[in-house]
Parts: structure tokens; sequence; C-alpha cells
């Protein structure tokens, strides 16, 4: 279908156009404005809005509510768990998402995060990367140059800023404030 302001439900659909909404599953859609719920669809394209389950989305500034979904591309916001993002000035908001790029912000547990420049906050998270903020506790953080601020965090690298009690530090020339 090619079109414009569409209304479409059902499964296996391809629909190629902007402002239309579809339901159901396994649909491939390219184009912007539209809104998509239902699960394993396929979405290229900007200012979409997605809702459910293991969706594919590359485009920007993209809407994605669910778990499982892939997600790439810059400045989209994707809330819900179990994640996969790729791209840049991304705003990810959930637990055990997998990012990767820079400038991306992040509230959260169990994330995985690989890239420079990120914000995050929460627990358990795994960051690797350089200039990156990190406020929380237990977080596992890999690089050069990044500011943590909380408690039993384990840092490895250099040139890091470290505020909080109780964390294992490796590398050389860390800022260690606190007890």
């Amino acid at each position: 279908m090619n079109g414009n302001l569409n209304a479409v439900g059902g499964n296996n659909n391809a629909l190629q156009g902007n402002t239309n909404t579809v339901g159901g599953n396994s649909n491939a859609v390219l184009g912007s404005k539209n809104w998509v719920s239902g699960d394993a669809n396929g979405v290229a394209g900007s200012s979409n809005f997605l809702s459910g389950s293991w969706n594919q989305v590359q485009g920007s500034y993209n809407g994605v509510s669910g778990s499982a979904n892939v997600v790439g591309g810059n400045q989209n916001a994707i809330g819900g768990n179990q994640n996969f993002v790729q791209g840049n000035i991304n705003s990810v908001l959930g637990n055990s998402n997998g990012v990767l790029g820079s400038g991306n912000n992040l509230q959260g547990s169990y994330n995985a995060v690989a890239g420079n420049a990120n914000n995050l906050g929460g627990s358990w998270n795994t960051v690797q990367g350089s200039q990156n903020s990190l406020m929380g506790n237990k977080n596992i953080v890999a690089g050069d140059i990044n500011n943590i601020w909380g408690s039993s965090n384990f840092i490895g690298g250099n040139f890091n800023t470290i505020d909080g009690n109780a964390n294992g530090v490796l590398g050389n020339k860390n800022l260690i404030q606190g007890n």
C-alpha cells in the first residue's frame, strides 16, 4: 500500500507513506509520522511511534516502546527492556538494554553501554568508553576520563574522577573523592 492517512490492520502488510496507523504483526512500514503497534514489524523513517516487541526500527526521531526491539539511528526515544540500540543522542529508559554509540542518555539498571560521552543513571550497568558520566552504584566502568558518582563501583582506566564510597579503582592519575 502506498499513501498517506491510512489505517491498516492485520499481518504481513507492506506500507509506504506518512501519517498512517498500522496495527498487527510482521508489517513493513516506510515513511514518517506513522503509528505502529504490534510485534515483529520493520520500520524505516523518522518521527514514527512504535509499540510492541521484536520490532526493527531504522531512522531518527522515532519513539519506541516495548521489549526486544532493535533500533538504529539518532535522536530516538526508547522505553522498555532488553532492547538493542545503535546510534547517537538517543534517550533510553529501561533495564537490560544494549547501547552502542555516543551522546546517549540512559536511565535504568543492568544496561551494557559501549561508546563515548554517554550519561547514565542506575545500578549494575557495564560501561566501556571515555568521557562518560555515571551516577549510581555497583557499576563496572572501563575507560578513561569518566566521571563516576556512587558507591561500590569498579573502575578501570586513567584520568577518571570518582566520588563515592567503597569503589574499586585500577589505573593511573585518577581523582578519587569519598571514603
